[in-house]
């Protein structure tokens, strides 16, 4: 992920042609960019993406949090839900901050299908859209996530 992640920043293609020296992994290209937005922040290393990975876990329980909180009216309840999400961390083998693009992948798709639940105006479906589409674009199984999301907002 780093290497990709400094070929973003010294503008060099993620997926060249294979060859000894570099190959590219198969995951989409949006945690790389994100990563290297951060890096050319704070410096390169593996700082930059394990925030990423990082504050997009935090956003998770975000959004569990206050889906849980709309749908319930309960504070106690929704921070439950919250701090039982983040009590998985070693049950899901310490993964929410490593430098690999599932956090930021769930994050984007979870504000995804918790945005339109609580939409008011028609732009919102359009923003749940942007989320969806940035949620694919950081990992490619997220695809498979948007179809009942998609079929949702067909069916309503």
């Amino acid at each position: 992920m780093l290497d990709h992640v400094h070929r973003v920043l010294a503008g060099q293609p993620i997926y060249p042609k294979p060859s000894s020296d570099f190959v590219a992994t198969m995951y989409t290209p949006g945690y790389y960019y994100v990563s290297a937005a951060v890096a050319w922040m704070i410096g390169e290393g593996f700082v930059a993406p394990r925030l990423v990975s990082l504050v997009s876990s935090l956003a998770i329980c975000a959004l569990v949090f206050h889906a849980v909180r709309r749908e319930t009216s309960d504070l106690y309840a929704a921070s439950v839900s919250a701090f039982l999400l983040a009590a998985t961390f070693r049950a899901a083998g310490s993964r929410f901050d490593l430098a690999r693009p599932d956090s930021l992948c769930l994050a984007l798709w979870l504000a995804a299908a918790v945005r339109p639940r609580f939409a008011t105006r028609p732009r919102h479906d359009l923003v749940a859209g942007a989320l969806l589409s940035a949620s694919i674009l950081t990992k490619q199984t997220a695809l498979l996530l948007a179809l009942p999301l998609a079929a949702h907002a067909i069916a309503t």
